[in-house]
């Protein structure tokens, strides 16, 4: 698998979790055993089971946020993300 593609099963778990209103964060890692059986896979595909799960998180958040700003003026919008982005540094 290429490394990209870690990033796409990470958001497609929040595209559906934020769909249907569940949180399934610990499905990520059960899929990424599932992938890679071994522990000696797994500890080389490390960096790619973080990528998957950073893509999760972002995906989740922009999704949660796009869904705030509905009733948002677009100064607390900026605020929002500037304050998202701070937490994540």
């Amino acid at each position: 698998m290429r490394a990209t593609d870690y990033s796409k099963i990470g958001q497609a778990l929040a595209k559906h979790d934020h769909k249907n209103k569940t949180h399934s964060y610990d499905a990520l890692y059960a899929i990424f055993i599932e992938l890679h059986a071994s522990e000696g896979q797994q500890t080389q595909k490390e960096v790619n089971y973080y990528a998957m799960s950073d893509a999760y998180r972002d995906t989740a958040r922009t999704l949660s946020l796009s869904e705030e700003s509905l009733d948002l003026t677009p100064l607390q919008v900026a605020y929002k993300k500037h304050e998202l982005e701070a937490l994540n540094k």
